[in-house]
């Protein structure tokens, strides 16, 4: 959790680890995104997982995720970040994440923060924690409940306070896009950054919201990002979203990728790939259980479980992991992404404060 930025680049930075696969001309899995566990104590109108449902399925023992992440250290992973459900709610979680430190691995994770003031020391080892926040309080309130949006904030507070290198999340629907600059201006004030993602596939078609609607939001964060906000997120990312031909086609093969950018071709499935509660591997979130042939690591192993994700024939480009389409860009060497990244791992977001 603590060290010099200049470590945490060397040693945590997702850029780092993708630019290094690059350099030695090797195509190995360098991030691995684990949902540990398939429990949450929230029920999120827009769950990418549908992880309410799930609350009862059994999760994998900590040996079973520790046996994993001593596979994916060997294959190459060097940055593991955790999500679920929430996992917080997962027994063991401390213990897994010591025992990935140990073995040379930067441990981040997402959270929807109701838990983290009760499990803020068990998860002292932590690179980075970013919790979910999906606009401005009535907004918040609205997705996850009454109070959340107080209680993500004090998590978010006590977090820095605790010395955790600490950033948000906003995924944009058509219910929130109005809250967009609200988002910029908390994560101004708070002295952080934030990330947006726009709608994944199992997002319902009526919650996506109208293209203008979508294109309006990222024009604004555009703008406000040139202004000197915290957005992580590059702006060569931000402008394929808002490019993006019709917001209801959620992916596009290589032909749309040509048309639209050939250095948007994702690498999820080959820099990057996704286990499951269950240890089933996916590309990314976006073809979480309906990905043809997808296998359990624990009936096939790690790496034919990895090498079943990369099925090109599925989709190459998407507007909705804008740090997907960042890793991509990292992985060509794009410089004004290599640039962006660069300026945050080494030396922070450092912005005015400011009330919002």
């Amino acid at each position: 959790m603590r060290g010099s930025l200049a470590k945490t680049f060397m040693e945590g930075s997702v850029m780092a680890s993708i630019l290094k696969a690059r350099l030695l001309r090797r195509e190995y899995p360098a991030v691995l995104h684990i949902n540990i566990t398939h429990k949450c104590d929230l029920k999120c109108k827009h769950c990418y997982g549908s992880y309410p449902a799930r609350r009862s399925n059994p999760d994998l023992p900590p040996s079973e995720w520790i046996k994993i992440a001593r596979e994916a250290r060997g294959m190459g992973v060097r940055i593991i970040n955790l999500a679920g459900g929430e996992p917080l709610m997962y027994r063991g979680i401390g213990e897994v994440i010591d025992a990935m430190t140990d073995m040379g691995i930067a441990v981040h994770m997402n959270t929807n923060g109701d838990l983290f003031a009760k499990k803020a020391d068990e998860v002292k080892n932590l690179a980075s924690i970013c919790f979910s926040i999906d606009g401005d309080r009535e907004t918040h309130d609205a997705y996850r409940g009454k109070g959340q949006f107080d209680r993500v904030i004090n998590g978010i507070k006590l977090a820095k306070r605790m010395g955790y290198k600490v950033h948000i999340n906003t995924t944009i629907l058509g219910s929130n896009v109005h809250t967009v600059v609200y988002v910029m201006e908390l994560a101004w004030y708070l002295g952080i950054g934030v990330e947006f993602l726009l709608n994944f596939m199992q997002t319902p078609e009526d919650a996506i919201g109208t293209d203008w609607d979508l294109r309006g939001a990222l024009l604004k964060i555009i703008t406000a990002q040139k202004a000197g906000y915290p957005v992580f997120t590059s702006p060569k990312s931000l402008i394929h979203a808002l490019q993006w031909p019709d917001y209801k086609k959620r992916t596009g093969d290589l032909n749309d990728c040509k048309r639209i950018d050939p250095r948007m071709r994702c690498v999820a499935g080959r820099f990057i790939f996704i286990l499951d509660a269950d240890s089933t591997a996916y590309p990314c979130a976006q073809w979480m259980g309906h990905y043809p042939g997808a296998l359990k690591v624990t009936e096939h192993g790690l790496e034919k479980a990895y090498l079943a994700t990369r099925r090109e024939e599925m989709c190459q480009t998407c507007y909705a992991s804008t740090s997907f389409n960042d890793y991509a860009l990292l992985s060509r060497f794009h410089a004004g992404t290599v640039w962006h990244h660069a300026k945050q791992a080494l030396k922070g977001i450092m912005p005015h404060r400011r009330t919002p």
